[in-house]
């Protein structure tokens, strides 16, 4: 639908804060990432083979706050 995803820098902080925790819990390294107005790329390495359920996790954090805040 071509909508954003990110309406402003809180929501981008957010995401990355999301992003964060996945990080910190030694599941995912980030090689390089953009994120766009109504899109993302990530390029991201999971040494454990988690990735999917990390990111999961990672996307369902931000959706709630997105849900909640608009």
């Amino acid at each position: 639908a071509r909508r954003p995803i990110f309406e402003d820098r809180r929501d981008l902080r957010c995401f990355l804060s999301c992003l964060a925790w996945g990080v910190h819990r030694g599941r995912i390294e980030v090689q390089s990432y953009s994120l766009l107005t109504t899109h993302l790329h990530l390029l991201l390495l999971s040494s454990v083979g988690e990735l999917p359920a990390v990111m999961q996790r990672i996307l369902n954090r931000y959706v709630r706050h997105f849900n909640r805040r608009y």
